[in-house]
């Protein structure tokens, strides 16, 4: 007689409903299943633990590798759905041997891969059609006498903003600095392979460069207020928008001393990009560190400068988007760099006072 033995299912899954049927997805080994009624059913009773029966949809459960011989314990500190971008985006496969060998087979396999895609290439300058202004050409001088070491230094998040307007010649600097287009040292690809976006200072996956930047200008000499959008190849402003009657604290969830800044990078990714070259949701974790890079490279411009900095990712995302008017199905806010005049303390005034008795 055959002993029934007792099976938890791994906490590491969840179901997604599409088009009428179920599907059971293990987002930690990157498979997924279609389930039916009674699999459903049977997936409930293993939740809470349950004896493995001999029937169709026992075996195929376990079959599956989602039943567990213990209850999971989930020391898991943030809720599921940072769990399932975690695991759901680390590599689904064990490595393999490095054999010299294979090295010219990895790149002919790579070459064959960037033929491949050439012919879809996505549209990769980004224009909204808004009128135009522009830039100045950027400050070079100032940067280059700044030292690397001392601007490193002195690169501190400001949360103490004067109520005064920063350069337009500042504003292109750091949005040259940060986002155009790095003419003076393109590409030293071999004559015949395959070419995708473009070269900035800071790094990207796949060179793709798929992060865009919107500029809310509130207080800039010579630019009126309003939302703009840059285009890094022509180191140009077009504009999107009036700024909202609102400041943009209330678009920050509260964060009010940015409502003196005079001016704020916001950084956007098109999805699109990466989806054409990096199928795999892991190219989710580039994206992120792709404005990691173009947010810090923006800091170190502005401190340079001679403004502070401050920068957040706490933020309404559906409200800003809609004011940069985006087709949110292929690109969204990540990110925001502000610059400004100020104390330079990371202390509001309201938290001194706080902290000094005063109030």
């Amino acid at each position: 007689m055959r002993t029934k033995t007792k099976r938890w299912l791994s906490s590491e899954i969840f179901l997604i409903f599409r088009e009428g049927s179920a599907f059971l997805w293990d987002y930690k080994n990157h498979a997924q299943y279609e389930v039916n009624t009674g699999e459903f059913e049977r997936l409930l009773k293993f939740s809470a633990g349950d004896y493995v029966m001999d029937t169709t949809d026992d075996r195929s459960i376990q079959e599956s590798g989602v039943l567990l011989h213990a209850k999971p314990i989930d020391e898991w500190g943030w809720d599921v759905l940072s769990k399932i971008f975690h695991l759901g985006t680390c590599h689904p496969n064990p490595p393999s041997p490095d054999l010299p060998e294979m090295y010219i087979e990895y790149a002919r396999s790579y070459l064959e891969f960037c033929e491949s895609l050439h012919k879809d290439e996505p549209v990769m300058c980004s224009i909204k059609g808004g009128q135009q202004t522009l830039l100045p050409p950027p400050d070079i001088n100032a940067i280059q006498k700044a030292s690397l070491w001392d601007t490193l230094l002195a690169r501190s998040t400001c949360r103490d903003f004067y109520d005064s307007p920063s350069s337009l010649l500042a504003l292109a600097t750091v949005l040259y600095g940060t986002l155009a287009y790095k003419k003076e040292t393109d590409y030293d690809a071999p004559v015949g392979a395959q070419k995708f976006g473009f070269r900035r200072t800071s790094p990207s996956a796949g060179g793709l460069q798929a992060t865009e930047g919107y500029v809310w200008a509130r207080n800039v000499e010579g630019l009126a207020p309003g939302l703009y959008h840059y285009i890094s190849e022509q180191h140009i402003l077009e504009y999107v928008t009036p700024l909202p009657s609102e400041p943009i604290a209330s678009y920050l969830c509260g964060q009010h001393w940015a409502n003196n800044l005079g001016f704020a990078v916001l950084f956007t990714s098109r999805f699109d990009k990466l989806w054409w070259k990096y199928p795999h949701s892991r190219a989710y974790r580039p994206m992120l560190l792709d404005v990691g890079h173009l947010s810090q490279t923006a800091n170190l411009l502005i401190t340079a400068l001679g403004l502070q900095p401050w920068l957040t990712g706490y933020f309404h995302d559906k409200e800003i988007n809609e004011l940069l008017a985006l087709n949110t199905s292929t690109e969204h806010i990540i990110f925001l760099v502000g610059a400004g005049h100020g104390s330079g303390s990371s202390y509001t005034k309201e938290t001194r006072s706080l902290i000094e008795g005063t109030r």
